[in-house]
């Protein structure tokens, strides 16, 4: 029979597995947010590979909040914006409460960010857009991905589950890039890796 120590020290072990198990699992979920099939009908919705890129140019040329097309400026400047979502009126030089004019269309807030975040992670690790970038947020965000290989990524799920949820629900965008980041390096979707089951009784003495 295992002493008082050692059964404690089991149950202490079982119980960070656990907690780890979990932690994944949500991460799980947060990654199968910003992935779904991309099936599309480019009559209705032409692919225009172009306008991200401008919307987000001009988003980060505008932006009050200091931006570039990095991964330290998404994980702090990007996240400030999301943070600062309630008063985003004041990110924008030029543009207004409600988004931006660019080549004389307007996109809303949400667009403008979701351009952004997308655009910046397809520059890093070397992907394409597809589908069809429109000037409201609503309708991007089943149409509007970047493409990495055999994963697709949806910029404009994460923004929307931010902007409705919250961080404490959808996370940082840092935990979003932890979750993402590897898929987009390999072009592989790795969000069915398994869950890490407890300990056996025997490792824990």
């Amino acid at each position: 029979r295992p002493s008082e120590a050692q059964d404690g020290k089991y149950k202490g072990e079982q119980g960070r597995c656990c907690r780890r198990a979990s932690t994944h699992a949500a991460k799980r979920r947060r990654c199968d947010r910003m992935t779904t099939a991309l099936q599309l009908d480019e009559k209705q919705f032409p692919p225009n590979p172009d306008t991200p890129v401008q919307v987000a140019e001009t988003f980060v040329e505008r932006s009050r909040i200091p931006l570039g097309f990095t991964e330290r400026s998404l994980r702090r400047g990007f996240e400030a914006c999301m943070s600062l979502w309630c008063v985003r009126g004041l990110w924008l030089r030029g543009g207004s409460w409600s988004g931006l004019v660019v080549s004389g269309t307007s996109y809303d807030l949400e667009t403008c960010a979701s351009c952004y975040f997308g655009e910046t992670l397809r520059r890093l690790h070397s992907g394409n857009w597809t589908g069809h970038c429109g000037n409201d947020g609503s309708p991007n965000f089943y149409t509007l991905a970047v493409k990495f290989g055999d994963y697709v990524f949806f910029p404009s799920h994460y923004v929307a589950y931010r902007i409705s949820n919250g961080r404490r629900d959808t996370g940082r965008v840092g935990d979003c890039l932890d979750v993402c980041m590897s898929s987009m390096r390999d072009g592989t979707d790795h969000r069915r890796a398994p869950l890490p089951g407890p300990l056996p009784r025997g490792n824990a003495s």
